[in-house]
């Protein structure tokens, strides 16, 4: 059985991830998400499992594998980008990046309300941000990122592409058809174990990827929440 030490030195030796001492709790609960990931295509249903239908047991595991992966990374989309809006205010953001939220979200009613009641532009990013926000959208996960400041993708277009791209076999869209469309469709012949290894790595990448420039750009002081391990030690 894999394990997340095992994927995470292989992404370090392969210079995918870079070695660090410091996670957020976002990031703590994104790799306990990650690793259900791991573990499901090694289940067994055990001996009284009918052996005539043992492939349809893995194509299932490997399936809910795949929509573990996408909510693992919305998960951890979610809470970051919850917890930073919540301590980050209007008036320290890019105006460009808000604007384009603003827009593309169209929230331009939401953000002169808050304004109005407010009476300065000093007020909490969060006060703007809709209570259900799909993190499973790219553009709207680019949106929310770069509004506070991170890069989704940075150098990893090719990691991004195969959790987010249009193609049929992207993780998300992968998860999409297993969810609406059943256990059995034309999909499943991507359904290998290594298949779903490597997109388990390129969710790791992505992440970790994310969880280096937050630790670069919040500090402890301000975000405290982003670090409770690291804070409860002090």
């Amino acid at each position: 059985m894999e394990s997340n030490e095992k994927l995470y030195s292989e992404l370090l030796n392969d210079g995918r991830v870079k070695k660090k001492n410091l996670n957020t709790s976002a990031m703590y609960i994104f790799n306990g998400n990650i690793a259900v990931a791991l573990m499901l295509p090694t289940l067994v249903y055990g001996p009284d499992s009918d052996s005539g239908w043992s492939f349809k047991d893995s194509f299932f595991l490997k399936q809910a594998s795949i929509v573990q992966i996408i909510t693992s990374l919305e998960a951890y989309y979610q809470d970051t980008f919850e917890i930073i809006t919540k301590n980050l205010t209007t008036s320290e953001i890019d105006a460009v990046a808000l604007s384009r939220f603003l827009k593309e979200n169209r929230l331009l009613t939401e953000f002169t309300e808050a304004l109005q009641k407010q009476k300065t532009l000093h007020f909490h990013v969060s006060e703007i941000v809709p209570k259900f926000y799909p993190f499973q959208d790219k553009e709207k996960i680019k949106l929310a990122l770069n509004l506070v400041g991170l890069d989704p993708i940075g150098p990893y277009d090719k990691e991004w592409a195969n959790t987010f791209g249009d193609n049929e076999d992207s993780t998300v869209n992968l998860r999409h058809a297993f969810v609406h469309r059943g256990c059995f469709t034309n999909l499943l012949g991507y359904l290998n174990g290594s298949f779903v290894i490597s997109r388990i790595k390129d969710a790791m990448v992505l992440a970790n990827f994310v969880n280096d420039q937050i630790i670069g750009r919040f500090q402890v002081a301000k975000f405290k929440e982003l670090y409770p391990r690291l804070v409860e030690k002090r």
